[in-house]
């Protein structure tokens, strides 16, 4: 049944460009130069909690350092550091 919707999704979304614009997701911005981007975290439903924990889990637990956290289409979280 789910690979029947999955196959489903996938020829509607080839087909129609509305359609496909509405089920795919484009990564989104969370945090720019150490600063939450508030608008988009609620918008894709992260918590600050979520976010300062992807920090720490890239290896720094200082929000200042972020240059940004970005949540990618497939649902991670990428961290990019100030250099």
């Amino acid at each position: 049944m789910l690979s029947l919707a999955q196959f489903l999704v996938t020829y509607i979304s080839v087909r129609s460009v509305s359609f496909a614009a509405a089920v795919r997701s484009e990564p989104a911005l969370l945090v720019r130069d150490g600063k939450f981007c508030e608008r988009a975290m609620r918008r894709e439903r992260v918590t600050k909690g979520e976010a300062l924990s992807a920090i720490r889990a890239s290896g720094n637990g200082r929000l200042d350092d972020v240059e940004s956290l970005i949540l990618e289409s497939d649902g991670s979280l990428s961290v990019t550091l100030h250099s």
